[in-house]
């Protein structure tokens, strides 16, 4: 036993190869049938990433995504094609792309964290491994596809820049601050790490490592304007998108509570590696304790971020610049600047003797305990998760999708979901099929779309920040309610004439115009067996489905459209093609009237009706319509680049 631990801690490269897989094979061991984190990854990201690629194939580049909520712009949503994690999800399946996309993350962030320690700082060996632990164990604690990308590039950027600042020739020297700029660039995202990612190595390369030379800043220069260059379309999108959507409210009412509670979070998660660092201050040399002062202030500085949020969203309304920019997430930092600090205080005990054993190796064993513990603890909570809400094959898995396809319906519907929590059923099921959606959970969703959807689930004292599900959180109160008349709850009229054309949901519900036409044989409990829960996990959960008789068309011709249209008298448009950015329609009209289209409204929309420009308005709150007149026209929709 003890040669094998010898030989993986003499051959550090494959420790952390090992301790990644380690940490991380619960989402791979089962293909398939594995682990995956529900909230955040499997109702939000992952289905981004394989729609996008999966619109790539079928019809190229597209700026608009027809697939979530009633249509999103996709850059301003963060979908892009440069990144690792799509290119990852391209050439794999998704399950196995998200336990590789762990797997690797997982190992650089711990890897280079060890080789800064060790190399660049002198740490011990056994204090610069634990470190690299603890920063792969925080890591996965994040578990965000974004944030596992964002920070784990980051110990690889502190580890070679101060290496491409010093070589001599001037052509590598910034060939290679500007490759390893786009490096950095292919691993983050805008709107969730780069600037809080690029302002810590800027912060640790100037002023902790002590990079003043001027060949240096230029170094720095360079590697930001590489990284940042890749992303300007998403900054392009999100100055255009943001001010038409609700993303200030998500912060305005951000308070000291907020801030408190977080940081009490933060605490909760970091105190072992925070009383490490402490005690390290106590305990080292003047002069390496000076060191330590500085990582501590660095860290300690990130922390604050979650305390100015609620002051920058006081001064939002006159200072735009900040009102929509959350900068609690400098917290995102704080796991690297304490994994620094633990190794310093594993050394600073020393060679004193505590009994028969130094209080070094004393305090080794406990830090690895404490991984130790920490690895049980995770296991545990993701086999909770996994009984309770399903694997990876449940989330994306249903008998009703087949039923969905039987009806081989020709036209473009949208499929509404009955959100739960307990089980893990969210609208990412539908997405994951292919199937359009009126509900989900986006970043940026216009005020049009909110109000609509506040308007459809008849709960305007709400106010939806990102997620937009139907009768989420629902007790036992509004189950019973939804069985024998959910009509209090949803409104069936917005439903429809949002093209919701089926409606899936894990309890029965009354709602006029939705028939059944799928019930479970077998409900499984709100806390499954393990038989129950091995069943769904390995064939998809069986749910109820309902179609709508009463669903409106996606396009359509009324006369008034200041007024709740009826399904019986409108006159439907005939699409001929449909895609992202590009749909053709043909429409025969016998009166003059509006053309509606229900995709969400976006300026960067426009129409031609017979080869000329016309304008489009915002009808039904959050939809499209352009006034034609009498007789038969060819229309088409596209939609352009922002500006």
């Amino acid at each position: 036993m003890r040669t094998c631990i010898n030989y993986f801690l003499q051959r550090p490269a494959r420790f952390f190869a090992f301790f990644s897989f380690g940490l991380s094979a619960e989402y791979v061991a089962l293909g398939s049938f594995s682990y995956v984190r529900i909230g955040d990854n499997m109702d939000i990201f992952i289905p981004r990433l394989v729609s996008q690629w999966q619109g790539f194939w079928t019809e190229g580049f597209s700026n608009w995504s027809a697939l979530f909520a009633g249509g999103i712009d996709r850059l301003a949503n963060d979908m892009t094609y440069f990144n690792a994690g799509g290119v990852i999800f391209a050439l794999f399946p998704a399950w196995l792309a998200m336990g590789l996309l762990l797997l690797g993350t997982l190992f650089l962030g711990g890897w280079y964290t060890y080789r800064i320690v060790r190399e660049d700082l002198k740490r011990s060996h056994g204090a610069s491994i634990l470190a690299g632990m603890f920063f792969s164990l925080a890591l996965i604690q994040t578990d965000i596809i974004p944030y596992l990308l964002g920070l784990s590039i980051v110990p690889v950027v502190l580890y070679y820049l101060p290496r491409v600042a010093t070589l001599s020739d001037m052509k590598r020297r910034y060939g290679g601050a500007i490759l390893l700029g786009l490096l950095f660039a292919f691993f983050s995202s805008v709107p969730f790490t780069l600037p809080f990612t690029l302002s810590a190595i800027a912060v640790w390369f100037i002023v902790v490592r002590k990079n003043y030379t001027r060949r240096a800043l230029l170094v720095f220069v360079l590697f930001a304007i590489a990284a940042i260059l890749p992303h300007i379309p998403v900054v392009g999108h999100l100055v255009v998108n943001a001010p038409l959507s609700n993303r200030g409210g998500d912060f305005y009412h951000a308070g000291l509570s907020y801030a408190r509670a977080t940081f009490l979070t933060f605490v909760t998660s970091y105190w072992f590696l925070g009383a490490l660092t402490l005690a390290g201050l106590l305990w080292l040399r003047i002069r390496e304790r000076a060191f330590l002062w500085a990582v501590f202030l660095v860290g300690l500085f990130f922390t604050i971020g979650v305390w100015y949020q609620p002051f920058a969203t006081r001064f939002g309304e006159h200072f735009r610049l900040v009102k929509d920019f959350g900068f609690d997430r400098f917290y995102l930092l704080i796991p690297f600047f304490l994994t620094i600090g633990s190794a310093y205080a594993i050394d600073a005990l020393g060679e004193r003797k505590a009994g028969s054993y130094t209080l070094r190796k004393i305090g080794i064993a406990v830090c690895i305990i404490f991984v130790g513990v920490a690895m049980i603890d995770l296991k545990i909570a993701h086999a909770r998760v996994w009984l309770r809400e399903g694997s990876f094959y449940a989330a994306t898995h249903s008998p009703v999708m087949e039923k969905i396809r039987e009806r081989n319906l020709q036209e473009p519907f949208r499929v509404a979901t009955i959100a739960d929590e307990r089980t893990g059923l969210r609208p990412s099921l539908a997405n994951m099929n292919g199937f359009e959606t009126i509900d989900g959970d986006i970043n940026i969703a216009s005020k049009r779309y909110v109000e609509f959807f506040k308007t459809m689930t008849k709960n305007p004292a709400v106010e939806p920040k990102h997620s937009f599900y139907l009768l989420w959180q629902a007790g036992a109160e509004e189950r019973t309610q939804a069985a024998s008349d959910a009509s209090a709850l949803l409104d069936p009229a917005l439903l429809s004439l949002a093209n919701v054309r089926f409606l899936l949901s894990p309890f029965p519900v009354a709602l006029t115009g939705f028939d059944l036409i799928n019930a479970p044989a077998e409900v499984a409990a709100d806390v499954p067996s393990f038989k129950e829960a091995w069943k769904i996990n390995t064939r998809g959960r069986d749910l109820y489905l309902y179609e709508n008789s009463d669903v409106f068309p996606r396009a359509f011709l009324v006369d008034d459209a200041e007024k709740m249209p009826d399904v019986k008298k409108v006159q439907r448009a005939e699409i001929i093609s449909y895609g992202n950015d590009r749909i053709e329609m043909a429409i025969a009209s016998s009166t003059p009237g509006v053309l509606v289209l229900t995709n969400n409204y976006n300026p960067a929309w426009h129409v031609l009706v017979d080869g000329e420009e016309k304008k489009i308005m915002p009808v039904y709150t959050t939809f499209m319509g352009v006034a034609i007149e009498q007789g038969n026209y060819s229309v088409v929709w596209t939609y352009e680049k922002n500006n």
